[in-house]
């Protein structure tokens, strides 16, 4: 599955403010204000998401899940964060 929302901050600010909330998950962002990867373990196995910054828009694609997590609930976590 693959969304895009908005940017409404410097690409900088959202890629910080999401390193924060994913660490406090236990999670691990690589990558930097252009693209890059997030990744929080769950007792299954683990949620991987990709994202990339164009201009005023961030591209998000999930790339891997556990079967039980809807993917609709891993794009509602991920706009909790922004």
């Amino acid at each position: 599955m693959a969304f895009e929302f908005p940017l409404r901050d410097s690409p900088k600010n959202l890629v910080t403010k999401i390193e924060k909330a994913i660490k406090e998950k236990d999670g691990k962002l690589t990558g930097d204000e252009n693209k890059g990867k997030i990744e929080i373990s769950t007792p299954v196995r683990k949620v991987c998401v990709g994202y990339k910054i164009e201009g005023q828009t961030v591209k998000v694609e999930i790339l891997e899940k556990p079967v039980f997590i809807p993917e609709e609930m891993i794009k509602s976590e991920i706009f909790k964060m922004v």
